[in-house]
């Protein structure tokens, strides 16, 4: 009894975390105006970016949206074009300049 109650509470558990790993948008983009998340429906929603952090040519970028909340997107070699990858490590690099500036 107790194994099959935790087997069935394993199985919820891994559903929910399944879900919330995938993500509720298609693109995300820069230009100077600021970030942007364009949605699964193909809506264009404003991002602001909360941190980013570049290890080993992958790039993470956490934004943060009204509509969407909080996410952590991960830029790979296999998901994004190495001269894009590029930059957007210059860009934030500049960014991060011009916040320490300030």
């Amino acid at each position: 009894m107790v194994r099959s109650g935790l087997a069935v509470l394993a199985v919820v558990c891994g559903g929910r975390a399944l879900r919330r790993l995938r993500l509720p948008i298609s693109a995300a983009g820069w230009n100077r105006g600021g970030w942007t998340l364009r949605g699964l429906d193909g809506s264009d929603d404003p991002a602001a970016l909360i941190s980013s952090k570049v290890m080993h040519g992958v790039v993470l970028l956490h934004l943060a949206s009204p509509r969407h909340g909080k996410l952590t997107l991960w830029l790979m070699p296999d998901n994004s074009d190495p001269d894009i990858r590029r930059r957007l490590r210059m860009r934030l690099a500049v960014l991060g300049q011009g916040e320490a500036a300030q």
